[in-house]
């Protein structure tokens, strides 16, 4: 299996080295698509959410929210105060990478994907000018990915591609947006694969 990663890697290493100027300005013209989507507010391509289970207590009530609603919700606050700070303390990558792991659901990726993953999403967002709404579209793909265990490749490559232009549009360098759209993919596969 390992042989078989090894393998995957050198052919994928092999065909980016070799790819040409027509793969070259597709790839990076699809990302601008993507950026003018995030810009425009077009619905992410993340799968359908499924329904919360109802509750007696009133839509707006904290009494009612899941615990994976309560793990969105910090996660969301993390991402807004990693923006908030050109500076990044070890304690809040370490808080990132814990809430990372909160909202996964059954199969979890290694704790060394979340570490990776947090540092660079941390990072990447340290101090850029990302929206609330550009955030809580982040959180949808995050969340997305780290539950991705019954979604197509194809739709794991357009959440990360989500992320990456929303980074980008929120002023982060595009190497960095790569790198975390690269982690979200081995995210991604690890939760597919079991590890």
């Amino acid at each position: 299996m390992k042989l078989f990663g090894l393998f995957f890697a050198l052919a994928l290493a092999a065909s980016t080295t070799l790819a040409g100027p027509e793969i070259i300005v597709k790839q990076r013209a699809k990302e601008l698509r993507d950026q003018h989507n995030v810009r425009q507010g077009v619905p992410p391509p993340t799968p359908p959410a499924r329904p919360a289970p109802s509750s007696s207590a009133g839509p707006g009530s904290p009494t009612n929210a899941t615990p994976q609603q309560q793990a969105i919700a910090k996660l969301q606050a993390d991402l807004a105060a990693i923006a908030a700070k050109p500076q990044i303390t070890p304690e809040l990558r370490q808080q990132l990478a814990k809430d990372l792991m909160a909202v996964a659901r059954g199969s979890k990726p290694s704790h060394e994907a979340i570490a990776k993953l947090a540092n660079d999403l941390a990072q990447t967002l340290a101090g850029k000018d990302v929206s609330a709404t550009e955030r809580t579209r982040l959180v949808q793909d995050l969340n997305a990915i780290l539950n991705s265990a019954n979604i197509s490749q194809t739709q794991v490559q357009a959440i990360a591609s989500d992320a990456q232009a929303i980074l980008q549009v929120g002023s982060a360098k595009r190497s960095d947006a790569v790198n975390v759209a690269s982690d979200l993919k081995a995210v991604a596969l690890e939760v597919q694969t079991g590890r």
